[in-house]
């Protein structure tokens, strides 16, 4: 009897051993959430979650994706992202409905296995024109070219993911819409999934489109969702195209003002937070240095004219190489500044000149029709600081003079002028105005 103690006691064991063992091994998952426009803030997201999955052991990763397109060459490169990951991508395009439409919609049939919930949509479904021949019309050439590159991009990824390319070429250029049921109709996908406990049923045991073990046996497993830090939804506003320019434009400005208008601190501390700002963005965007060293020449211009006054020689230069700059601000066949900012940064730029850089130059004009005769023992006062390197505007016959000083200078203190040199006013502190004591 005491020798089939521990026999018993095995046999009451083991069952529970092997009911508790699987759920002892449960995985977690990581969900990673994205929503909004694919492009370049959200192709590096994805690789720094998909950096931690790999070194945190995860078999797969799932992404709730909801995206109506964004930036071409952003979406390609994380498609590639997707097919180069050590960990399986699994997109879920939830909860409710959710789209993948335009440029995300190629991205879905890379990864590793496309869902969606029952209400998701795939594809925009836009309002088809055909004129009495079956041909498409109402579209403009630029707008076709780009449906053309979608839909090339589609056929591409679901070629390579073993779906059916002429669905998935329909769906990128939004001429069709489908339901996550439809996917696995229509050789797109995996179907549908109300929440990501149901998601986990439908990969159990499910091969998915990635090398290596591609099956697992996911019905003891549970997710865990890493929200999306704030970090991430500042960078998806100045990773883009048209503000990154805009902000290193106004970092060139702050700097040229500071340079033509020298005193205190507000604008050079301006002008480091936008440069900063805009590198960060840099960070992440397919820069141009060519268009890059334009836009900085074209500010160095500028403050050259305003110190010269070359009567508007370097300043029409400046504009030529600030719109050249903006061209080629970013690598060809990727993204580009569009026209209405570009047009918008040379009006601005000219206005700028005219009204903060170019005073320099509007005050010489000026010189000479009062004579610089007359204004040799005038007294004013300081408009600006005078620091270190003495430079600032006075106040004098009613307008803004450029002028050095002989000393620093505050605001407000009274000055007189003892020559013009190099275009800029000579001027010397006059002494404080002392109040007789009262008899």
């Amino acid at each position: 009897m005491t020798a089939t103690k521990p026999i018993l006691l095995l046999c009451v064991v083991m069952p529970v051993l092997t009911t508790v063992g699987p759920v002892l091994a449960a995985e977690v998952i990581p969900v990673i959430e994205w929503e909004g426009r694919l492009d370049y803030a959200a192709l590096g997201y994805l690789e720094k979650r998909l950096t931690e999955a790999a070194e945190g052991g995860a078999p797969i990763l799932v992404w709730r994706l909801d995206s109506f397109g964004g930036e071409l060459d952003a979406a390609r490169r994380i498609a590639d992202l997707l097919r180069a990951s050590p960990v399986p991508v699994v997109i879920w395009v939830g909860p409710g409905e959710a789209v993948l439409g335009d440029e995300a919609l190629p991205v879905g049939l890379a990864a590793a296995g496309l869902f969606g919930s029952g209400s998701a949509r795939f594809g925009l479904g836009r309002p088809l024109t055909l004129d009495g021949g079956g041909r498409l019309t109402g579209l403009e050439p630029s707008w076709r070219s780009r449906l053309d590159r979608l839909g090339l991009f589609a056929a591409e990824e679901a070629e390579r993911s073993g779906y059916n390319r002429d669905w998935a070429a329909l769906l990128a250029r939004g001429w069709a819409s489908l339901s996550a049921r439809d996917l696995e109709t229509f050789n797109l996908g995996g179907g549908a999934a109300d929440n990501l406990n149901e998601l986990l049923q439908l990969l159990d045991g499910r091969r998915l489109n990635h090398p290596g073990e591609t099956a697992f046996a996911t019905t003891t497993w549970r997710t865990k969702t890493i929200p999306t830090d704030v970090l991430w939804d500042v960078l998806s506003f100045i990773v883009n195209p048209n503000v990154a320019f805009a902000l290193f434009l106004f970092a060139m400005f702050a700097f040229a003002f500071t340079a033509t208008n020298p005193g205190g601190y507000f604008t050079p501390v301006m002008g480091v937070a936008f440069l900063l700002v805009s590198l960060l963005a840099f960070n992440y965007l397919p820069l141009g240095w060519p268009g890059l060293v334009l836009v900085v020449v074209s500010m160095v211009l500028f403050t050259l004219e305003a110190l010269l006054g070359t009567k508007g020689v370097l300043a029409i230069l400046s504009l030529g190489a600030l719109f050249a700059g903006g061209l080629t601000f970013y690598r060809p066949d990727t993204v580009q500044v569009s026209v209405v900012v570009l047009v918008l940064s040379l009006a601005v730029t000219g206005v700028f000149f005219l009204f903060a850089v170019g005073g320099g130059l509007l005050t010489k004009l000026t010189a000479r029709s009062i004579g610089s005769g007359e204004l040799i023992g005038e007294s004013g006062f300081a408009a600006t600081r005078f620091g270190k390197r003495r430079r600032g505007w006075v106040s004098l016959k009613s307008g803004l003079w450029p002028a050095t000083a002989l000393a620093p200078l505050e605001r407000g203190r009274r000055v007189r002028v003892l020559g013009i040199e190099g275009g800029r006013l000579l001027v010397e502190p006059q002494p404080e105005e002392s109040s007789s004591p009262e008899a």
